[in-house]
């Protein structure tokens, strides 16, 4: 197993930036930002992310999920799984409406996203 730690710091923390950490080069276990500048620095493909997983929904854990996922649609547009708990879908689309605006309702239709609810069992991209 391969860990990537994009930041370790909280809201606040100049040097470490916000939570977020990369698996294997495949799954991204929260975003907070600045995740794909972190990506970049570090010479990983946000393309190859199949699975975002989100832990709750405070900025420091989620706001990099802005950029990164209109870099999917508009640079690699690889279907995508976020795993987050209830209500996650919904969190999501108010941040990308928040972000991109009416863009977004168009950038959407290019990105196969499918939202999965954390604890209601099965398996996302290899993970239980």
């Amino acid at each position: 197993m391969r860990l990537a730690f994009l930041g370790t710091g909280s809201a606040f923390s100049i040097e470490r930036h916000c939570g977020a950490v990369v698996v294997d080069g495949r799954l991204l276990l929260d975003a907070g930002a600045p995740v794909l500048a972190q990506m970049g620095r570090l010479g990983l493909d946000p393309g190859a992310i199949e699975a975002v997983f989100l832990t709750h929904f405070h900025g420091d854990h989620f706001l990099g999920l802005a950029t990164f996922l209109l870099y999917r649609v508009l640079q690699d547009p690889r279907p995508i799984t976020i795993v987050a708990p209830e209500g996650g879908e919904r969190t999501v689309e108010a941040l990308m409406d928040l972000a991109w605006g009416e863009d977004w309702a168009r950038f959407r239709t290019a990105l196969d996203i499918t939202h999965t609810i954390a604890g209601e069992g099965g398996e996302v991209a290899g993970v239980r």
